[in-house]
Protein backbone atom coordinates (compact mmCIF):
# COMPACT_ATOMS: atom_id res chain seq x y z
CA UNK A 1 0.00 0.00 0.00
CA UNK A 2 1.15 3.49 -0.84
CA UNK A 3 0.78 6.39 1.55
CA UNK A 4 -0.42 9.83 0.49
CA UNK A 5 3.07 11.32 0.75
CA UNK A 6 4.56 8.80 -1.68
CA UNK A 7 2.34 9.81 -4.62
CA UNK A 8 3.35 12.49 -7.07
CA UNK A 9 1.37 14.04 -9.94
CA UNK A 10 3.24 15.56 -12.89
CA UNK A 11 2.00 18.91 -14.21
CA UNK A 12 1.77 19.78 -17.89
CA UNK A 13 3.54 22.79 -19.38
CA UNK A 14 0.42 24.94 -18.89
CA UNK A 15 0.12 23.80 -15.23
CA UNK A 16 -3.42 22.48 -15.75
CA UNK A 17 -4.51 19.43 -13.78
CA UNK A 18 -7.60 17.42 -14.76
CA UNK A 19 -9.19 15.24 -12.10
CA UNK A 20 -12.12 12.95 -11.46
CA UNK A 21 -13.58 12.39 -7.99
CA UNK A 22 -15.67 9.32 -7.19
CA UNK A 23 -18.21 10.67 -4.69
CA UNK A 24 -20.02 7.37 -4.01
CA UNK A 25 -23.30 9.28 -4.41
CA UNK A 26 -22.34 11.76 -1.67
CA UNK A 27 -23.52 15.31 -2.37
CA UNK A 28 -20.71 17.88 -2.68
CA UNK A 29 -21.50 21.54 -1.97
CA UNK A 30 -18.15 23.17 -2.74
CA UNK A 31 -14.61 22.38 -3.92
CA UNK A 32 -11.44 24.40 -3.34
CA UNK A 33 -7.72 23.76 -3.36
CA UNK A 34 -4.50 24.88 -1.69
CA UNK A 35 -0.99 24.70 -3.12
CA UNK A 36 1.65 24.62 -0.39
CA UNK A 37 5.33 23.91 0.13
CA UNK A 38 6.01 20.24 0.81
CA UNK A 39 6.26 20.84 4.57
CA UNK A 40 2.89 22.63 4.49
CA UNK A 41 4.21 25.83 6.09
CA UNK A 42 4.02 28.13 3.05
CA UNK A 43 0.81 28.78 1.11
CA UNK A 44 1.58 29.39 -2.56
CA UNK A 45 -1.99 29.87 -3.80
CA UNK A 46 -5.58 28.88 -3.06
CA UNK A 47 -8.85 29.17 -4.95
CA UNK A 48 -12.45 28.06 -5.06
CA UNK A 49 -13.44 25.89 -8.03
CA UNK A 50 -16.50 27.34 -9.72
CA UNK A 51 -16.62 25.38 -12.96
CA UNK A 52 -16.90 21.64 -12.38
CA UNK A 53 -19.23 18.93 -13.68
CA UNK A 54 -21.15 16.91 -11.12
CA UNK A 55 -22.85 13.62 -12.03
CA UNK A 56 -24.40 10.89 -9.91
CA UNK A 57 -21.22 8.80 -9.83
CA UNK A 58 -18.62 11.55 -9.51
CA UNK A 59 -17.22 14.96 -10.32
CA UNK A 60 -14.96 16.10 -13.16
CA UNK A 61 -12.92 19.27 -12.69
CA UNK A 62 -9.89 21.15 -13.97
CA UNK A 63 -7.43 23.07 -11.80
CA UNK A 64 -5.44 25.83 -13.47
CA UNK A 65 -2.44 26.70 -11.31
CA UNK A 66 -0.89 30.15 -11.56
CA UNK A 67 2.63 30.91 -12.71
CA UNK A 68 3.95 30.86 -9.14
CA UNK A 69 5.81 27.55 -9.03
CA UNK A 70 9.43 26.80 -9.81
CA UNK A 71 10.32 24.05 -12.33
CA UNK A 72 11.68 20.82 -10.81
CA UNK A 73 10.45 21.75 -7.32
CA UNK A 74 7.85 19.66 -5.51
CA UNK A 75 4.73 21.14 -3.92
CA UNK A 76 1.80 19.76 -1.95
CA UNK A 77 -1.65 20.08 -3.50
CA UNK A 78 -4.62 19.79 -1.13
CA UNK A 79 -8.13 19.37 -2.52
CA UNK A 80 -10.85 20.42 -0.05
CA UNK A 81 -14.48 19.42 -0.47
CA UNK A 82 -17.47 20.25 1.72
CA UNK A 83 -20.17 17.60 1.49
CA UNK A 84 -23.92 17.68 2.09
CA UNK A 85 -23.42 16.49 5.69
CA UNK A 86 -21.25 19.46 6.64
CA UNK A 87 -17.99 17.53 6.60
CA UNK A 88 -14.78 18.75 4.98
CA UNK A 89 -12.98 16.09 2.97
CA UNK A 90 -9.30 16.47 2.06
CA UNK A 91 -7.24 14.78 -0.63
CA UNK A 92 -3.48 15.20 -0.86
CA UNK A 93 -0.90 14.71 -3.58
CA UNK A 94 2.54 16.04 -4.44
CA UNK A 95 2.83 17.92 -7.74
CA UNK A 96 5.84 18.87 -9.85
CA UNK A 97 6.49 20.54 -13.19
CA UNK A 98 9.57 18.97 -14.74
CA UNK A 99 11.80 20.91 -17.12
CA UNK A 100 12.45 17.55 -18.81
CA UNK A 101 9.27 15.51 -18.88
CA UNK A 102 9.35 11.94 -20.17
CA UNK A 103 6.49 10.62 -18.05
CA UNK A 104 4.28 9.80 -21.03
CA UNK A 105 6.91 7.51 -22.56
CA UNK A 106 7.69 5.96 -19.17
CA UNK A 107 4.05 5.13 -18.50
CA UNK A 108 3.73 3.59 -21.97
CA UNK A 109 6.79 1.43 -21.21
CA UNK A 110 5.29 0.23 -17.93
CA UNK A 111 1.89 -0.56 -19.46
CA UNK A 112 3.51 -2.41 -22.35
CA UNK A 113 5.72 -4.47 -20.00
CA UNK A 114 2.72 -5.25 -17.80
CA UNK A 115 0.52 -6.43 -20.69
CA UNK A 116 3.23 -8.69 -22.13
CA UNK A 117 3.60 -10.61 -18.86
CA UNK A 118 0.13 -12.03 -19.60
CA UNK A 119 1.09 -13.09 -23.14
CA UNK A 120 3.92 -15.65 -23.32
CA UNK A 121 4.49 -15.13 -27.04
CA UNK A 122 4.96 -11.37 -26.79
CA UNK A 123 6.73 -11.69 -23.44
CA UNK A 124 9.90 -12.92 -25.17
CA UNK A 125 10.66 -9.23 -25.80
CA UNK A 126 10.96 -8.69 -22.03
CA UNK A 127 14.11 -10.83 -21.77
CA UNK A 128 16.31 -7.84 -22.67
CA UNK A 129 15.16 -6.06 -19.50
CA UNK A 130 15.41 -8.96 -17.05
CA UNK A 131 18.44 -9.85 -14.92
CA UNK A 132 17.62 -13.50 -14.24
CA UNK A 133 20.11 -15.16 -11.89
CA UNK A 134 20.34 -17.54 -8.93
CA UNK A 135 19.14 -14.86 -6.48
CA UNK A 136 15.63 -14.94 -7.95
CA UNK A 137 13.11 -16.91 -5.89
CA UNK A 138 11.08 -18.96 -8.37
CA UNK A 139 9.15 -21.00 -5.80
CA UNK A 140 6.17 -18.69 -5.20
CA UNK A 141 4.00 -16.28 -7.15
CA UNK A 142 3.57 -14.11 -4.05
CA UNK A 143 6.82 -12.33 -4.91
CA UNK A 144 8.53 -11.93 -8.30
CA UNK A 145 11.37 -9.57 -9.20
CA UNK A 146 13.81 -8.63 -11.96
CA UNK A 147 15.97 -11.65 -11.06
CA UNK A 148 13.14 -14.19 -11.47
CA UNK A 149 13.03 -16.47 -14.49
CA UNK A 150 10.85 -16.06 -17.58
CA UNK A 151 8.31 -18.64 -16.41
CA UNK A 152 7.80 -16.86 -13.12
CA UNK A 153 7.44 -13.42 -14.72
CA UNK A 154 4.77 -14.76 -17.10
CA UNK A 155 2.72 -16.49 -14.37
CA UNK A 156 3.91 -20.03 -15.19
CA UNK A 157 1.03 -22.52 -15.41
CA UNK A 158 -1.17 -20.37 -13.18
CA UNK A 159 -4.60 -19.75 -14.73
CA UNK A 160 -4.73 -16.03 -14.11
CA UNK A 161 -7.09 -13.39 -15.51
CA UNK A 162 -7.21 -9.67 -14.82
CA UNK A 163 -10.54 -8.48 -13.42
CA UNK A 164 -9.67 -4.77 -13.03
CA UNK A 165 -7.61 -2.33 -15.04
CA UNK A 166 -4.32 -1.30 -13.39
CA UNK A 167 -4.29 1.83 -11.28
CA UNK A 168 -1.13 3.78 -12.08
CA UNK A 169 0.71 5.71 -9.36
CA UNK A 170 3.91 7.69 -9.82
CA UNK A 171 5.99 7.73 -6.64
CA UNK A 172 9.24 9.29 -7.87
CA UNK A 173 9.86 11.58 -10.83
CA UNK A 174 13.29 12.97 -11.72
CA UNK A 175 14.64 14.17 -15.08
CA UNK A 176 16.22 10.78 -15.84
CA UNK A 177 14.61 8.31 -13.41
CA UNK A 178 11.11 7.45 -12.24
CA UNK A 179 9.31 4.99 -9.99
CA UNK A 180 5.87 3.84 -11.16
CA UNK A 181 3.48 1.42 -9.46
CA UNK A 182 0.57 -0.57 -10.87
CA UNK A 183 -2.18 -2.03 -8.67
CA UNK A 184 -4.94 -4.33 -9.90
CA UNK A 185 -6.92 -7.47 -9.12
CA UNK A 186 -6.81 -10.87 -10.78
CA UNK A 187 -8.70 -14.11 -10.43
CA UNK A 188 -7.00 -17.48 -10.50
CA UNK A 189 -8.46 -20.96 -10.85
CA UNK A 190 -7.29 -23.53 -8.31
CA UNK A 191 -8.34 -27.04 -7.34
CA UNK A 192 -10.50 -25.42 -4.65
CA UNK A 193 -12.22 -23.05 -7.05
CA UNK A 194 -11.77 -19.43 -8.06
CA UNK A 195 -9.63 -17.11 -5.92
CA UNK A 196 -9.24 -13.33 -6.09
CA UNK A 197 -5.86 -11.64 -5.53
CA UNK A 198 -4.47 -8.12 -5.36
CA UNK A 199 -1.34 -7.55 -7.42
CA UNK A 200 1.13 -4.67 -7.06
CA UNK A 201 3.93 -4.06 -9.56
CA UNK A 202 6.85 -1.70 -8.88
CA UNK A 203 9.03 -0.31 -11.69
CA UNK A 204 12.15 1.83 -11.45
CA UNK A 205 13.16 3.28 -14.81
CA UNK A 206 15.96 5.33 -16.31
CA UNK A 207 15.29 7.37 -19.42
CA UNK A 208 18.00 7.12 -22.06
CA UNK A 209 18.42 8.84 -25.41
CA UNK A 210 17.76 5.67 -27.40
CA UNK A 211 15.70 3.56 -24.96
CA UNK A 212 14.25 3.25 -21.49
CA UNK A 213 16.17 1.05 -19.04
CA UNK A 214 14.50 -1.08 -16.39
CA UNK A 215 16.55 -0.64 -13.21
CA UNK A 216 14.29 -2.68 -10.95
CA UNK A 217 11.04 -4.65 -11.11
CA UNK A 218 9.04 -6.27 -8.32
CA UNK A 219 5.60 -7.87 -8.26
CA UNK A 220 3.68 -8.98 -5.19
CA UNK A 221 0.43 -10.93 -5.08
CA UNK A 222 -1.78 -11.32 -2.02
CA UNK A 223 -4.95 -13.37 -1.96
CA UNK A 224 -8.06 -11.52 -0.83
CA UNK A 225 -9.42 -13.16 2.30
CA UNK A 226 -13.08 -14.04 1.75
CA UNK A 227 -15.13 -15.45 4.61
CA UNK A 228 -17.42 -17.56 2.43
CA UNK A 229 -14.39 -19.40 1.03
CA UNK A 230 -12.50 -19.80 4.29
CA UNK A 231 -10.64 -23.11 4.51
CA UNK A 232 -10.16 -24.62 7.98
CA UNK A 233 -7.39 -27.17 8.42
CA UNK A 234 -6.35 -28.58 11.81
CA UNK A 235 -7.79 -25.56 13.65
CA UNK A 236 -5.96 -23.19 11.29
CA UNK A 237 -7.34 -20.87 8.65
CA UNK A 238 -5.79 -20.99 5.18
CA UNK A 239 -5.17 -17.39 4.08
CA UNK A 240 -3.96 -18.43 0.62
CA UNK A 241 -1.25 -16.78 -1.50
CA UNK A 242 0.71 -14.12 0.38
CA UNK A 243 4.18 -13.13 1.50
CA UNK A 244 5.79 -16.00 3.39
CA UNK A 245 7.76 -13.54 5.52
CA UNK A 246 4.67 -11.94 7.08
CA UNK A 247 5.37 -11.74 10.78
CA UNK A 248 2.76 -12.53 13.39
CA UNK A 249 2.69 -11.74 17.08
CA UNK A 250 0.13 -13.48 19.24
CA UNK A 251 -0.64 -12.20 22.67
CA UNK A 252 -3.29 -13.07 25.19
CA UNK A 253 -5.60 -10.23 26.20
CA UNK A 254 -8.94 -10.63 28.02
CA UNK A 255 -8.92 -14.39 27.31
CA UNK A 256 -8.90 -13.81 23.55
CA UNK A 257 -6.25 -13.67 20.87
CA UNK A 258 -5.14 -10.59 18.96
CA UNK A 259 -3.11 -11.16 15.80
CA UNK A 260 -0.93 -8.41 14.38
CA UNK A 261 0.70 -8.33 10.99
CA UNK A 262 3.57 -6.29 9.64
CA UNK A 263 1.57 -5.65 6.45
CA UNK A 264 -0.94 -2.78 6.76
CA UNK A 265 -3.52 -4.36 4.48
CA UNK A 266 -3.46 -7.67 6.37
CA UNK A 267 -4.28 -6.52 9.88
CA UNK A 268 -8.06 -6.57 9.55
CA UNK A 269 -8.23 -9.87 7.70
CA UNK A 270 -6.11 -11.56 10.35
CA UNK A 271 -8.30 -10.11 13.11
CA UNK A 272 -11.34 -11.54 11.30
CA UNK A 273 -9.58 -14.89 10.91
CA UNK A 274 -8.90 -15.04 14.66
CA UNK A 275 -12.50 -14.12 15.45
CA UNK A 276 -13.71 -16.93 13.18
CA UNK A 277 -11.32 -19.36 14.85
CA UNK A 278 -12.56 -18.43 18.33
CA UNK A 279 -16.15 -18.83 17.14
CA UNK A 280 -15.37 -22.24 15.62
CA UNK A 281 -13.78 -23.40 18.88
CA UNK A 282 -16.93 -22.44 20.79
CA UNK A 283 -15.40 -19.46 22.62
CA UNK A 284 -18.47 -17.27 22.14
CA UNK A 285 -17.39 -14.46 24.48
CA UNK A 286 -13.88 -14.38 23.01
CA UNK A 287 -15.33 -14.17 19.48
CA UNK A 288 -17.69 -11.37 20.51
CA UNK A 289 -14.78 -9.38 21.97
CA UNK A 290 -12.74 -10.00 18.80
CA UNK A 291 -15.56 -8.80 16.54
CA UNK A 292 -16.08 -5.79 18.82
CA UNK A 293 -12.42 -4.76 18.42
CA UNK A 294 -12.77 -5.00 14.64
CA UNK A 295 -15.95 -2.91 14.76
CA UNK A 296 -14.32 -0.26 16.94
CA UNK A 297 -11.26 0.14 14.71
CA UNK A 298 -13.06 -0.44 11.39
CA UNK A 299 -16.65 0.86 11.69
CA UNK A 300 -17.37 0.14 8.02
CA UNK A 301 -16.52 -3.56 8.25
CA UNK A 302 -20.05 -4.86 7.66
CA UNK A 303 -19.24 -8.54 8.25
CA UNK A 304 -17.86 -7.85 11.74
CA UNK A 305 -20.80 -5.55 12.55
CA UNK A 306 -23.33 -8.20 11.43
CA UNK A 307 -21.57 -10.92 13.41
CA UNK A 308 -21.51 -8.73 16.51
CA UNK A 309 -25.22 -7.91 16.27
CA UNK A 310 -26.08 -11.59 15.71
CA UNK A 311 -24.00 -12.97 18.60
CA UNK A 312 -24.82 -10.41 21.30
Amino acid sequence: MLSIKTRITPLSDNRQLSLYIDTFETGINSISYELRSTDGSRLIESAQLQDYSQQTAGISADIQLKDLIEPDEEYELILLMNDAHGRQLRYYTRVIQRSENHVGEEIRFVKNFHEKTFDKEQASELAQYMETDETGDNTSYSYVNIHSNFNQITWGDLKVEKITEPQITITELFPQTARICLSYYVKIMTDNGERRCRVDEYYRLRYGIQRIYLLNYERTMTEVFEMERTAFNNDKIDLGIRDADVKEALQEMNNSVICRMCRDNGCVERMVANALMLERKGDRQGAIEAYRRIDETNPFHLFARAKLLYMQ
